[in-house]
């Protein structure tokens, strides 16, 4: 395996990480929009 083979064999497992990480930030943000949106509208009903 050259090292230019293994530098982006690298790159490849850093970026599959964090498209992971982008999807679950993304998802854990779909769930928590609901509740934040009530907040903010009970917040000007007050």
């Amino acid at each position: 395996m050259t090292p230019r083979s293994a530098a982006q064999k690298e790159a490849d497992k850093v970026s599959k990480k964090g498209d992971k990480a982008i999807e679950s930030i993304h998802s854990d943000g779909e769930s928590n929009r609901s509740s934040a949106v009530d907040i903010v509208l009970d917040a000007f009903r007050a």
